[in-house]
């Protein structure tokens, strides 16, 4: 006889079961605790909840499966099929399925939150320790939260993917970092590269990808995301890097290492972008940054930093771009630099 599986069990309880489920299972495990405690101490309870955590991690790896392919109408494939819906921003859609759709109807999730908070009831009830409390009153906030993310991770997949759809690019989920020398991939550790959308624009090879990264350690560890376009061209062009003032964080002195900063003639221009170049590279600079670019650059609405480097011209947000609008724009700068400064840098050797 074949197991029944959780999603069987979605399927067959009403929520006024699942309520009913909830409570007993929060009474008794709460019955149940203080003979463990008694006879054991609180290591079993601590056990239990990581055997929970990790059955319920599991069970969510699986289920993210079901949430690309059915929630969003994905196929196995990774190919987006016609009638997925047109996401507009990537939290408003997890927020959607979060609450409306896979939280409500995942019985590991609830039974999770109970066994948290038949704990946290626990310690209230026979002995008020502050510092195991403190712990626990967080306990039940684990697996939602990790649960939100995987679900944002795949909206935030099949929002590559229907871009890349749309405009008729390839998209695939990873890619090796191999040898990029711009000063992003010279930083922390942990890089890797994911939902990477490659194509060509006016016969230049292109790619879009989200790119992250850890620096630091316990305390002030800290992982970084970059949305990143990387043109590649017929050149050989010296190091140039354009830093949009008030955009996050700045390049550290380590990543600028050997660059000079520079201003150019506008100085609205460099109220707006910091300037630095490898030594010796001031003709290339005036060859590129023009009163016309200069003037285009101010006015754009979203201000993102741009580096030439080698045969490479990236464009970089250090976020995750999660909305159509933020895309757009950076897709609509990508297009405007191949147009307008391919031939030039190709002429920069």
């Amino acid at each position: 006889m074949k197991a029944k599986t959780c999603q069987d069990l979605n399927m067959k309880f009403s929520e006024k079961q699942y309520r009913l489920i909830i409570l007993v299972s929060y009474i008794a495990l709460i019955l149940m605790m203080k003979p463990i405690v008694d006879n054991f101490g609180v290591a079993p309870l601590v056990v239990g909840f990581v055997s929970i955590f990790v059955i319920a991690a599991v069970h969510t790896a699986k289920k993210s499966g079901t949430i690309s392919r059915q929630s969003l109408n994905l196929e196995e494939e990774n190919i987006i099929i016609p009638d997925l819906p047109d996401i507009d921003d990537v939290k408003e859609v997890t927020s959607s399925l979060f609450i409306r759709g896979e939280y409500r109807n995942n019985l590991i999730l609830r039974i999770f939150i109970a066994f948290s908070l038949s704990i946290i009831s626990y310690f209230i009830i026979s002995h008020f320790i502050l510092s195991e409390l403190v712990f626990w009153s967080f306990a039940p906030l684990v697996y939602p939260y990790y649960y939100y993310l995987k679900i944002k991770s795949s909206v935030l997949s099949a929002f590559i993917k229907q871009f890349a759809l749309v405009n008729n690019y390839t998209y695939k989920k990873t890619e090796k970092l191999e040898k990029r020398y711009g000063v992003v991939f010279n930083r922390g550790r942990g890089r890797f590269i994911y939902n990477v959308v490659e194509g060509n624009f006016l016969k230049k090879h292109f790619k879009l990808f989200n790119y992250e990264f850890t620096t630091g350690s316990g305390k002030h560890q800290t992982t970084h995301y970059y949305t990143v376009f990387e043109i590649v061209v017929d050149a050989s062009l010296p190091q140039i890097y354009l830093d949009a003032y008030g955009k996050y964080e700045m390049p550290t002195s380590n990543s600028l290492r050997g660059l000079k900063k520079i201003e150019l003639e506008s100085n609205e221009f460099n109220k707006e972008y910091r300037l630095y170049m490898a030594k010796g590279a001031h003709l290339p600079v005036f060859q590129i940054f023009t009163p016309d670019l200069m003037a285009e650059l101010i006015d754009i609405p979203e201000k993102f930093d741009i580096e030439f480097v080698g045969n490479r011209i990236y464009l970089y947000e250090e976020k995750l771009i999660t909305t159509k609008r933020e895309l757009e724009e950076m897709y609509k700068l990508m297009q405007h630099l191949i147009k307008n400064l391919s031939r030039v840098v190709e002429r920069i050797r």
